[in-house]
């Protein structure tokens, strides 16, 4: 039986609004030495009866249907099982064009790599879209030694859908299924001392559907993102780096709260504590589009919350 090139790993979750049309992207591909995992991770509508109905009727598909556990324990169940060459990782709302795995595949084919990088991404919204570029098509050269700083820079792009990783590699990685928000950046970073080579794919091919929020509610789970700077402060990473990041990871927090109209004064005192920590930095205090939302949750999250609602109520 001739090996998979690709395996591709679809994470499921309540998803038949935009399921099919996933599939059928992947059906479509012009590319077909791939599998297709589809791991339902416990859905309560129709998207289990979905991947049953692909499976039934095309031989690369297949679908394990599990307790929910999250995101990255799907993602984590999908690598285990993986019998590619390459993986990838699709959202189940998004989709690919039909040329998607041969652009892969042609990178691939000329240098080898432990993971191709897409450089730019089509966003999807109301039936039009339009395109997305990362400043890595302008990187000349991405290695061991640069791609961290690349990764909290913003330059790298850290959502695990727009790399495409070398099965080996993951060989000893798995998601921390302790993280549930800003878990791919956390992926990415610990990925990096076992890289060799990374390609770039300049070709757009994923569809990403805006609108889809991942977390609405501000919970335990939304600042779980902290574990991943206390595991930065373990590295060889300058403390400017790392407070730029925890200050957008509060700000991001902070907005998740706005939007949520339940009260959590225990998660607000974190936020608080944070920000107060942070609007001491001189790295945080130079990002002036940083630094006033920082000194504002600092001073009470709850006025952030207030005014972060009025601001949105007018657009």
């Amino acid at each position: 039986m001739e090996k998979k090139v690709f395996s591709i790993i679809i994470p499921i979750y309540n998803a038949e609004r935009h399921l099919k049309s996933c599939l059928d992207s992947i059906v479509n591909q012009n590319y077909l030495n791939y599998e297709v995992l589809l791991i339902d991770d416990g859905s309560t509508d129709k998207s289990g009866e979905i991947c049953d109905d692909y499976v039934s009727r095309f031989k690369k598909f297949k679908v394990i249907h599990k307790e929910n556990k999250g995101v990255s324990n799907a993602r984590n169940k999908g690598i285990e099982l993986s019998q590619g060459e390459y993986l990838l990782f699709v959202d189940s709302d998004d989709f690919l064009s039909e040329t998607y795995l041969s652009s892969i595949y042609s990178v691939i084919e000329k240098s080898n790599p432990s993971v191709v990088v897409n450089s730019s991404y089509y966003i999807y919204s109301q039936n039009s879209y339009f395109c997305e570029t990362y400043a890595i098509s302008n990187i000349s050269e991405i290695t061991s030694e640069n791609i961290t700083d690349l990764l909290l820079e913003r330059v790298y792009p850290s959502a695990l859908w727009m790399s495409v990783y070398k099965r080996s590699l993951l060989d000893n990685h798995r998601l921390d299924e302790t993280i549930h928000f800003y878990e791919d950046l956390d992926f990415q970073l610990s990925l990096v001392d076992s890289l060799k080579c990374i390609s770039i794919n300049k070709i757009p091919g994923y569809f990403y559907r805006d609108g889809s929020e991942t977390h609405s509610t501000f919970s335990e789970k939304t600042i779980s993102c902290y574990k991943l700077i206390d595991k930065l402060y373990k590295k060889n990473i300058s403390i400017s780096k790392i407070n730029i990041l925890e200050s957008e990871f509060v700000i991001s927090n902070a907005i998740i709260a706005a939007k949520d109209i339940k009260n959590h004064k225990s998660l607000d005192k974190i936020l608080k504590i944070r920000a107060k920590k942070l609007k001491k930095s001189i790295s945080v205090k130079n990002k002036k589009n940083i630094y006033k939302w920082i000194k504002l949750i600092a001073l009470s999250p709850k006025l952030f919350y207030v005014l972060f609602r009025i601001k949105h109520r007018k657009e």
